[in-house]
């Protein structure tokens, strides 16, 4: 009998809780991180946007974290949540001293994930509700000198996976919105023509992080960064700085606000 016969012979009928769940979650994050190796818990970290210190605490059993919290590390690791769950299960149930846990530990990384994805009989065939549809409006922020088409009129509407999405709003995913972007000041990381994903519930400017604004009745995309009483929204492509926006904190005849946060970057090909 190999080791997935087994476990599936001997695994117990089970109803796990949330605290349950994230312990499961926490001993697969910790197996995974182990196996990639020095650096993966700091990328997961940044990545993910829980920070160092959130994510330690979690591995530490110090804290739990919510769902949401989780599918973020998930998304950050590139492994569905679900599967980190079983993975998770799968390890907690087999005694330590059983040979079909050695079994377990001896096998690759990937085998081992291709386990944890057996357990469920791989992916379940994807249904509606595993997407959130997300209006396109016909906004065109401008990543040059300032865009005039700021219309919410719908032009089509976009589907993404709702553990992801979720994951990256915490779960609020009702002012999200789909825009294509006119000009070339952010490129390479965001070039004319590209679909961004922008989230209007997440307006706190952070550095380095990428935002629309509205600057009189322009519309912009860049990049946040803070100086002596003035912000700066740059763009990447430092060939074009003389398009960057800078806004003078004390001078309050400056009409402008932030719309979103920039989630996703996609293009039509």
């Amino acid at each position: 009998m190999d080791t997935k016969d087994k476990i599936s012979d001997e695994a117990p009928d089970y109803e796990p809780t949330d605290k349950d769940f994230a312990e499961h979650f926490r001993t697969a994050v910790l197996f995974v991180i182990k196996k990639r190796g020095r650096g993966e818990q700091a990328r997961v970290a940044r990545d993910s946007e829980v920070g160092a210190s959130y994510l330690n605490d979690i591995l530490k059993g110090r804290k739990d974290g919510t769902e949401h919290i989780r599918r973020k590390i998930a998304w950050a690791l590139k492994i569905p949540y679900e599967a980190l769950l079983e993975l998770g299960l799968a390890i907690k149930i087999i005694p330590l001293d059983d040979s079909s846990f050695n079994d377990l530990m001896r096998l690759s990384y990937d085998d081992k994930m291709n386990y944890a994805f057996s357990i469920k009989e791989s992916f379940p065939e994807e249904s509606e509700e595993e997407f959130i549809t997300i209006e396109m409006v016909d906004a065109k922020p401008s990543g040059g000198g300032g865009s005039l088409q700021t219309s919410d009129k719908v032009v089509k509407t976009l589907k993404f996976r709702s553990d992801w999405l979720k994951g990256k709003t915490l779960g609020n995913t009702k002012k999200i919105k789909a825009m294509s972007v006119d000009g070339e000041s952010m490129s390479n990381t965001i070039n004319n023509g590209d679909i961004i994903l922008v989230n209007e519930n997440d307006k706190e400017l952070k550095e380095g992080k990428i935002f629309v604004i509205r600057v009189g009745r322009e519309i912009y995309v860049k990049r946040f960064f803070k100086a002596q009483d003035k912000y700066l929204f740059q763009g990447d492509n430092r060939d074009l700085k003389h398009l960057d926006v800078e806004i003078d904190l004390n001078d309050e005849g400056i009409d402008w606000s932030p719309i979103a946060k920039v989630l996703w970057v996609g293009k039509e090909v």
